[in-house]
């Protein structure tokens, strides 16, 4: 049995307790505000990368005003002060008003659009406005408007529910940052007749009902041929668990039915013990054997789970960076450079900012057509004439100097060319002194 921090969910719990009206209320400023927010971050990402996005493009920047205390709200001057209940009072009225107008401020922003149409991808979205969202789709979060949600599911309600020792957590940890996502070995099960993952067909009519389902892991390696809005949508799941059918593997023919992430099935059957537990006496009884097959059937994709909770912080870290500041650069993507000197920090800085997509200001500056090849070659083996002003000795007038003349020209010679000197020479007239060879008078 794994321990825990008593002291720590104790102080959790009064805090959760005492601050849950203000915490209703920050959730749903955070809910008025998140779409249109969440849409211009993805924009810069889809900008960056010259992605084709009809809904991005057609995107303006119109974030909410900041509503503060305007001359309306201000208190008139009274002689008498207020005591402390009315100023409480006050400010509570002056805080209502506020809401309100924040509602109709997103309510007029708001645009309902088609979720194939929206394109949208940044996971970038706090748990607690997920855990909201999935009331909305009876807690079946593959319905919400982008598959790249994570359940809002902490490493450490892993840990509890799995009874996860503090060895395995440190080990899920080192494996997210060196990219090692190989099933942690250990003496529970592995395959699948053995994990008796759940038949996802049962409970979303989009899957498959014909055989039992697999665990598997999304690599690292997407479809080489797909548009930059696709792989846009794919890097932020590599290294994620999924549950698929075994149509294929047990000769049955290819159904086609698509994947579902084992979060997302995790949260949902927390929501509704009763499918895999139909016959406990109780909902005590239900949890129970939850966490009974948690920490044994299901312990290597629990355990996998957490390897990916801790990848996706660091992919939510640079892509917070890379929103706020588009010119972040693989190696300035993370502000702690510690990080970045581990293997998966590397490759996910790469695939957020490939270079195929974003090109270096460096290569931009070697394509400009000054630096041509083809202009080097035309300017090599020329002739170039400087032109410039001779200014007259610091002893005489500029007036009196009526014999030097005020444009002079001076011939270069490039390597490879005939001098006048190899030329056969020929007589002059006297008085008469080329240009090329003298440029002043005696």
């Amino acid at each position: 049995m794994a321990t825990h921090d008593k002291p720590a969910f104790l102080n959790l719990t009064n805090f959760l307790v005492t601050q849950a009206r203000n915490l209703v209320e920050e959730d749903e400023l955070v809910g008025l505000s998140i779409s249109n927010n969440l849409a211009m971050k993805e924009k810069v990402l889809v900008q960056l990368w010259g992605a084709e996005s009809n809904f991005h493009a057609s995107l303006v920047q119109r974030d909410l005003v900041e509503v503060t205390n305007g001359d309306s709200e201000k208190e008139e001057e009274d002689s008498l002060p207020l005591t402390e209940e009315e100023k409480r009072f006050h400010e509570k009225m002056l805080a209502e008003g506020r809401r309100e107008k924040l509602k109709v401020m997103a309510d007029n922003q708001r645009v309902e659009v088609n979720k194939y149409a929206r394109n949208a991808f940044l996971p970038t979205v706090p748990p607690r406005w997920v855990e909201s969202q999935s009331r909305g789709v009876q807690d079946k979060l593959w319905d919400l408007l982008t598959f790249n949600y994570v359940a809002p599911i902490h490493a450490d309600s892993y840990r509890f529910l799995a009874s996860l020792s503090d060895d395995e957590m440190k080990k899920c940890n080192e494996k997210a940052l060196t990219e090692n996502t190989d099933l942690c070995s250990g003496d529970y099960p592995l395959t699948a007749d053995n994990m008796k993952l759940p038949v996802v067909g049962e409970f979303d009519p989009s899957k498959c009902v014909v055989t039992n389902s697999a665990l598997s892991i999304r690599g690292f390696m997407g479809p080489r041929v797909q548009t930059a809005m696709a792989e846009l949508k794919w890097i932020w799941n590599v290294g994620r668990p999924y549950v698929k059918c075994r149509c294929i593997e047990l000769q049955k023919g290819d159904c086609g039915k698509n994947i579902t992430w084992f979060d997302h099935i995790f949260w949902y059957l927390l929501s509704d013990l009763h499918y895999l537990f139909s016959e406990a006496p109780s909902l005590r009884a239900r949890i129970r054997a939850f966490r009974v097959m948690a920490r044994s059937a299901w312990r290597a994709p629990v355990l996998t789970s957490v390897v990916f909770f801790h990848i996706r912080e660091i992919m939510v870290k640079m892509a917070h960076n890379v929103a706020i500041d588009p010119s972040r650069t693989p190696q300035t993507i993370l502000d702690d450079p510690a990080v970045l000197l581990q293997k998966f920090p590397k490759t996910m800085a790469k695939l957020i900012l490939p270079t195929r997509y974003i090109r270096p200001s460096e290569r931009k500056r070697r394509d400009t057509p000054s630096s041509g090849p083809m202009n080097k070659r035309s300017r090599k083996g020329c002739q170039t004439t400087l032109e410039f002003y001779i200014e007259p000795p610091a002893d005489q007038a500029p007036g009196a100097v009526t014999s030097t003349p005020p444009l002079s020209t001076v011939t270069t010679q490039e390597d490879g060319q005939g001098s006048a000197s190899s030329r056969s020479t020929r007589k002059r007239p006297r008085g008469k002194v080329s240009p090329k060879v003298v440029l002043f008078r005696a």
